[in-house]
């Protein structure tokens, strides 16, 4: 007993001692796996939330929060995101109840983890795991540590009992009885033999074993229960999940990565890195690095899966487990939303190239449009119209048309988008602006596509060149009219007067005498006056027959002026022309156009006092939106009565005795002719001016620079 008692007390202090460290050892081991546990799953549930988070979808986020609710150790979860606090909270018994995040019931382990997504910050996730399910395994495991350490010396004294029953004491029996019958030879059959002492001994080895076996399954049993709880978790995250080494093997995934590999045996042959596209490896790399020296990093990348590659958004961690480093990461597909962003920029891209090719049409458009709302403001112009301004379209949006200009077109725009706010229906009307030109103002309304305002569609159509072709085929008419009349007067006028000519031609001698002299004057007088109104009308009601070339304006004015010299010098008055040799030539009929300036340089000097000076001048203007040649005759006398300004150039209209009214209608038939144009006016210095305007075909602004 002695031998037991102390073998007993011995076998306790060590069991007791070794029992102790082990569970220290296994109560810092669990709650630092538990600690560890906790972290993984606060950090999985970042990421896993990062893009439900990032998308707002309330849905989404309420599954990760149930998803990583499971395990029974997970107390509560709370997300904080967008000022909003999200969460899950046990109670009393057991199940999940709603929880705002703010009261913390004390004694929990707490994670929190900051939820990124593209390099940024968007909420925080705080992972609440009670330590009640580690008490109650410690005090499990202390209660069997106790209970082992009880059996085992229960066990170790009863087995010193056995052993010294069956080994010592039984056997020396035995042998005793053994050779009590070897000796005295009674018995000897009946006698035990020694060979089956050893029996006993074998049998407590086995239970011995079937002990340590049981103790090993309960172990194996727990670990498993563990190893369970984490596929669990790792399971549940949406995502992807791996664990890699720093060389690249795979150590641990979840079953979505398992699925994207088509397997978990591909996963655990590739040891390297061919699962990321090769245009992206070289960036991997610098990110695992990354991951390595700070502990953390976000990387995008295509992943090779099968016979497809994904966008996937990676978030990884650093991990040390007994000195040696790995990655733990998760990721995200993303491939649907690039999709989607790629055809969201096709389709802006689209949009933007229809917008480009509208407004290229839009400005093509040479007819000034504009686009404004109900009240007058400027939204839209094209490249006509900014011209038509001298704005630029930064400067014209937004600004009412009543500030363009008080002057026309705008007065008359102004005017019409007044009356169509009131009346609500379209209308039109003509004007004319400053620099001769007239224009034809349409204006409609239209409902904006965005938002159904009302909006108004101003055209401003310039028909300067339909108005003067109008009032030239109306001229032309008349003179066509008046011209057969008047040419038929001519000829029956004509004969008359050559009879009448040739009868003084006769009576000379008789008209010599004294008292016939006077009215033979005054006779042929009249009568060459006649003639002279008879060729006149001739040449009036001639028909335009035009014999075009290319020539010089300066040569037909210094012939003109050479013609007149004679006149000139007769009246008393200079005749100076200004024209220069740098003008370009022009399409016309030369002889037609001497006749023109003839016939001005006539007027002038008709109408210029003795002394005067009758000046011809030249230059390259700009008028009604096209350049021309300009041609001005000025004289210096009493110039033309305000009243008269606009008959001048009708048909038998004169301002002096004896005219017949028909020189200046014949310029500007002539010059009409020549798709020209002719102006009277009067000197601001005293005197007329007649201004006849030719036009320049092709860059008019270049042959004015040429002239200047």
């Amino acid at each position: 007993m002695v031998v037991a008692a102390t073998l007993v007390a011995v076998t306790t202090v060590l069991l007791g001692t070794y029992g102790a460290l082990t569970y220290r050892a296994d109560a810092k081991a669990q709650r630092d796996s538990l600690q560890s546990l906790t972290t993984r799953q606060a950090t999985e549930l970042s990421v896993a939330l990062a893009l439900p988070v990032w998308n707002v979808d309330r849905a989404q986020i309420d599954k990760v929060i149930e998803a990583m609710s499971q395990p029974k150790s997970v107390y509560g979860i709370a997300v904080h995101t967008a000022g909003e606090d999200v969460g899950r909270l046990r109670n009393s018994d057991g199940k999940f109840r709603p929880w705002d995040g703010k009261s913390e019931p004390e004694g929990m382990l707490v994670e929190e983890q900051t939820i990124i997504f593209g390099g940024h910050p968007i909420g925080t996730a705080r992972l609440l795991v009670t330590p009640e399910y580690l008490r109650n395994d410690l005090r499990s495991s202390l209660v069997r540590l106790v209970t082992t350490i009880i059996a085992v010396d229960v066990l170790l004294v009863l087995c010193t009992y056995l052993v010294l029953l069956r080994v010592v004491v039984r056997p020396l029996n035995e042998i005793e009885e053994y050779a009590v019958a070897v000796s005295t030879g009674v018995g000897l059959q009946n006698a035990p033999q020694p060979e089956s002492l050893f029996t006993a001994d074998l049998e407590n080895l086995r239970s011995s074993i079937a002990t340590m076996v049981l103790q090993l399954d309960q172990r194996y049993t727990e670990l498993k229960e563990q190893e369970d709880f984490t596929n669990t978790a790792i399971n549940a995250i949406t995502g992807v999940f791996f664990v890699q080494d720093r060389e690249g093997r795979f150590i641990r995934w979840n079953d979505n990565m398992a699925r994207l590999a088509v397997g978990d045996h591909l996963l655990a042959d590739r040891s390297e890195r061919r699962l990321i596209h090769p245009d992206d490896r070289e960036h991997v790399e610098q990110k695992i690095s990354e991951v390595f020296e700070t502990g953390q990093a976000e990387v995008e990348t295509r992943l090779v899966l099968s016979s497809e590659v994904k966008n996937y958004v990676l978030n990884a961690r650093r991990m040390d487990v007994r000195g040696r480093p790995f990655i733990v990461a998760t990721g995200v597909d993303i491939t649907e939303r690039r999709q989607a962003e790629a055809e969201q920029r096709r389709l802006q891209s689209e949009i933007a190239r229809s917008a480009a090719e509208w407004k290229e049409t839009f400005d093509t458009v040479t007819t000034p449009i504009l686009i404004t709302e109900e009240n007058g403001a400027i939204v839209r112009v094209n490249r006509a119209a900014l011209e038509l301004t001298h704005l630029s379209e930064e400067q014209i949006s937004g600004m009412p048309i009543a500030q363009l200009s008080s002057t026309e077109p705008w007065h008359t725009a102004r005017q019409l988008v007044s009356y169509i706010a009131t009346e609500h229906h379209g209308t039109s009307a003509e004007t004319k602006d400053a620099d001769g030109r007239t224009w034809d103002i349409n204006i409609s309304h239209f409902a904006a596509p965005n938002d159904g305002s009302e909006r108004f569609i101003l055209v401003l159509w310039e028909i300067t060149g339909i108005v003067e072709l109008q009032e030239s085929l109306r001229r032309s008419e008349t003179v066509s009219a008046m011209g057969n009349l008047v040419a038929g007067v001519a000829h029956e006028v004509r004969n008359p007067l050559f009879g009448i000519s040739a009868t003084l031609d006769a009576y000379q001698d008789e008209m010599s005498r004294p008292g016939y002299v006077e009215f033979a004057a005054t006779l042929r007088q009249e009568v060459n006056r006649l003639i002279h109104l008879m060729k006149e009308l001739l040449e009036y009601g001639k028909p335009g027959a035009l014999s075009i070339e290319r020539g010089s304006i300066q040569d037909v004015v210094a012939q003109a002026v050479e013609s007149r010299k004679q006149a000139a010098r007769a009246a008393h008055v200079r005749v100076v022309s200004d024209m220069s040799n740098g003008f370009p030539t022009l399409l016309m009929d030369p002889s037609r156009l001497r006749q023109v300036f003839e016939n001005l340089i006539d007027n002038a000097i008709q109408h210029s006092e003795r002394g005067g000076k009758v000046q011809i001048s030249g230059s390259i203007v700009e008028h009604a939106g096209r350049h021309w040649v300009e041609c001005r005759v000025d004289d210096e006398g009493q110039g033309f009565a305000v009243e008269d300004l606009e008959r001048v150039f009708e048909p038998f209209f004169t301002m002096r005795d004896g005219g017949t009214g028909l020189g200046l209608s014949i310029v500007q038939r002539i010059v009409e002719e020549h798709s020209g144009k002719v102006f009277a006016a009067n000197r601001p210095e005293g005197g007329g001016s007649i201004r006849v305007l030719f036009p320049l075909a092709g860059n008019g602004a270049a042959a004015k620079s040429v002239a200047s």
